[in-house]
C-alpha cells in the first residue's frame, strides 16, 4: 500500500499511516495526497493484471495485498477521488494469546 502511494504522488505529497485498537480489531489506515482513483478505478483496483501504469505496472501490487488481507480475514474500504487522494482502510481482528 506504501508502494502505491508513493508512486500516486510523482510530484511529491504526504502519506500519512493511522493504527488503533477499534472493539477488538485493528484499524490500519494508509493514506496519501496523490493523484487518487475515479470510481471505475477504485472498483477494479484489486483485480489481477489490472494497472493504471500501462507497461510499468504488473497489475499485482494491490492483488497480493488483498489477498494476503483476506488470509487473515480481514476487511478493506477506499475513499478516493480524482486529485484528491486515496486512503485505504484495512480492519484486522485481533487476536489474543492467553
Amino acid at each position: 500500500l506504501i508502494f502505491n502511494a508513493v508512486e500516486a504522488m510523482p510530484e511529491g505529497g504526504t502519506i500519512t499511516n493511522r493504527t488503533r485498537n477499534d472493539n477488538n480489531h485493528v484499524l490500519l489506515e494508509v493514506s496519501d495526497t496523490g493523484v487518487g482513483m475515479t470510481e471505475e478505478v477504485r472498483q477494479r483496483c484489486f483485480e489481477p493484471f489490472f494497472s493504471t501504469k500501462g507497461e510499468h505496472g504488473t497489475g499485482f501490487g494491490l492483488t497480493l495485498a488483498y489477498g494476503i488481507l483476506q488470509r487473515h480475514e480481514a476487511t478493506i474500504d477506499i475513499d478516493s477521488e480524482p486529485g484528491k487522494g486515496a486512503t485505504f482502510r484495512e480492519m484486522i481482528k485481533w487476536i489474543r494469546q492467553s
